[in-house]
């Protein structure tokens, strides 16, 4: 595996109760293995062949040719797994620019950063109907003046919906949303492939990480790294979840964790409230709260290696001495956790082979099925999120 996790779950609480919890997922295993999961919304747990996505290549290819800036409007789900996908460093010269806000400020920074019409447009939402997004391309067709078809490309269900709609009016191109994946997981799917290929990530590798933890689920059951962590999660029983990672690449995974567990979990009066931080930044901001105020909180700490700049050119302080910043970043995780973990709090620890594609797409499976088992722990559903659905509601009657 391209990481390792660890918990004090043993030096807290009773062990009995974290192997019950485990006996318990491997009947959800064995329950999924008895159903096709590709006609359902578990279809994200299938085993991904990197080959299939073959047309998005060809798409690829015809992008960078023709473009060097790449537009994608969507919100939510719709660009937080984009966001992941063109994390990396990648080897193509294109700048991926998001529109994923009804924000007019930013919308007008944008604005002068680019010329539209020089500018290739992905536009994505599964329901096709997305306010935001409508809205977002409607001030995009303003301003754009005139544009070839070939600029656009939408990416959406099958339904009828007003994207579509869009699309087939202007003899756009568009692409299929799966539709038993739901947005906020559809992190390996076109929706985050087609963005990757275009940023020069290596989604093969991606994927390979990702089916390198599906082996582990399937094959080890409750005894798997994810199915492992989800139950001491779910047996920590604390409502809050912080996640801390400490460089700021971890930003964009992040973001998508808390709307993982946020949108999954937060139902029928039950759920996590995600926090997520980055150190040691917010060591000198929050963690006097952390330690020292309420014990409502789960720690989660991401960690990865990286080599780092000498920092010998400051005289006269001992303990810097032959230090690099890695040195010193290493120290700052290892030092937070140990505080943490004499406290007696809650912590949990993922250390990352490396910050690439790999190891990154395995994370990301990691997640995803940390979500789906703590759900079944707690007997609700991990998809939908029928809540939001009032919000939309009411932004409709105010429209």
């Amino acid at each position: 595996m391209p990481y390792s996790y660890s918990d004090n779950y043993s030096d807290l609480y009773d062990v009995a109760k974290r192997n019950d919890a485990e006996q318990r997922l491997n009947s959800f295993v064995n329950g999924l293995k008895k159903i096709d999961i590709n006609k359902s919304p578990y279809t994200i747990l299938s085993i991904q062949d990197y080959e299939s996505y073959k047309e998005l290549h060809h798409i690829s290819d015809f992008i960078k040719k023709e473009y060097r800036d790449v537009v994608i409007i969507g919100i939510g789900g719709s660009a937080l797994n984009p966001k992941i996908a063109t994390s990396f460093k990648g080897t193509s010269d294109i700048s991926i620019h998001y529109l994923d806000t009804t924000d007019p400020i930013h919308y007008e920074a944008f604005k002068k950063k680019v010329v539209l019409r020089e500018c290739f447009f992905l536009v994505i939402s599964k329901s096709g109907n997305t306010i935001e997004v409508l809205s977002v391309l409607g001030a995009v067709l303003n301003d754009i003046g005139e544009y070839k078809k070939s600029q656009f490309c939408f990416l959406t269900g099958l339904n009828n919906n007003h994207i579509r709609d869009i699309a087939n009016d202007m003899g756009a191109m568009i692409l299929t949303h799966g539709e038993e994946i739901g947005g906020r997981f559809s992190t390996f799917s076109n929706v985050a492939i087609l963005p990757g290929l275009l940023h020069g990530s290596d989604m093969k590798r991606f994927l390979e990480g990702s089916n390198k933890v599906l082996h582990d689920f399937w094959g080890n059951k409750g005894n798997s790294l994810p199915a492992k962590s989800s139950a001491s999660l779910f047996l920590y029983n604390k409502p809050i979840i912080v996640n801390i990672g400490y460089t700021r690449f971890f930003t964009d995974f992040l973001n998508w964790n808390s709307q993982i567990i946020g949108e999954s979990l937060g139902k029928d009066g039950k759920g996590f409230t995600p926090i997520h931080n980055i150190g040691p930044i917010d060591q000198h901001s929050v963690f006097q709260l952390y330690l020292d105020g309420p014990r409502d909180k789960v720690f989660t700490f991401l960690y990865s290696g990286n080599s780092g700049t000498n920092i010998n050119k400051i005289k006269n302080i001992p303990f810097l001495k032959n230090k690099t910043l890695e040195d010193v970043n290493e120290i700052e995780y290892r030092a937070t956790l140990s505080s943490c973990r004499e406290l007696g709090l809650p912590t949990r620890n993922i250390l990352i082979d490396a910050i690439d594609e790999y190891s990154i797409g395995a994370l990301a499976m990691h997640s995803i099925i940390e979500i789906l088992t703590v759900a079944y722990l707690m007997d609700i559903s991990p998809f939908g999120q029928p809540a939001v659905e009032r919000i939309k509601s009411n932004i409709k009657a105010l429209l």
